[in-house]
């Protein structure tokens, strides 16, 4: 036979959860997101160009942004397939469509009809680490801080 110790009450159930204090996102400054665009050089400029305007105009997550089809895209809105496959509709601003156009107009087309918006210089879909990498060595260059 076994002696259990059984509590009648939860002695815990009055405590309150610990707050957990959140901090507002921090941004780039207008000087900040005009140095950025204007220092984008390189192979792959106006893939890189397009990335950053879409990132400082859409508020899109690195996942939200190489997971882009073609096919996402109207004159007026992005389909954006998010978090949890929830889906929205981001508005697109005149300088982005500029951007996503001049690009489109170049980017590298990929085997089997994917319709992948961004692409490596290999014409595979990018992954978010290779963008990531992209925006953090002109963010580097310029010595803004990292967010």
């Amino acid at each position: 036979m076994s002696k259990a110790k059984v509590l009648e009450d939860n002695p815990i159930q009055e405590l309150d959860s610990p707050k957990i204090r959140q901090t507002l996102p921090r941004y780039l400054t207008l000087d900040e997101s005009i140095r950025l665009l204007e220092s984008i050089d390189g192979d792959n400029a106006e893939r890189d160009f397009c990335i950053i305007t879409l990132f400082l105009n859409c508020g899109m997550r690195i996942s939200e942004l190489v997971g882009l089809n073609l096919s996402d895209i109207r004159e007026d809105r992005i389909r954006v397939l998010g978090k949890g496959n929830k889906e929205r509709l981001v508005p697109v601003l005149p300088a982005v469509y500029d951007a996503l156009e001049k690009y489109t107009a170049l980017r590298p087309f990929g085997a089997g009809g994917d319709d992948a918006l961004f692409r490596s210089v290999r014409g595979l879909p990018m992954s978010p680490r290779m963008a990531q990498k992209s925006i953090e060595s002109v963010r580097k260059y310029l010595q803004l801080p990292d967010y």
